[in-house]
């Protein structure tokens, strides 16, 4: 079981090479993240109608470092989507106006 705050990928949308350095490449990923943005506010009063806030999927982007040494990521996308997964990857909501 995942920790509780490592965000569900939902879909990799894209995946690039964007650095490659002594010792480790790093990738801009690209993917739909679950419970990223707010829905929904919390609601605290009155008490009958209160609820906790509940939240969404966006579209996210973060950078994956990879070592040398290190497995590349697969080009299969259920594989990919795992293998994202289960990378430290600190997310970032993209502004898509």
């Amino acid at each position: 079981m995942k920790a509780p705050t490592t965000p569900e990928v939902i879909e990799v949308l894209s995946i690039e090479l964007d650095l490659y350095t002594c010792g480790q490449k790093e990738y801009i990923v690209v993917a739909n993240v679950a419970d990223m943005v707010e829905t929904m506010p919390e609601r605290l009063h009155p008490a009958e109608l209160a609820h906790p806030a509940e939240y969404g999927p966006a579209q996210c982007s973060g950078t994956l470092v990879v070592m040398d040494g290190d497995f590349d990521p697969p080009k299969d996308p259920k594989l990919l989507r795992d293998y994202i997964e289960d990378c430290d990857i600190q997310w970032i909501v993209d502004d898509i106006d």
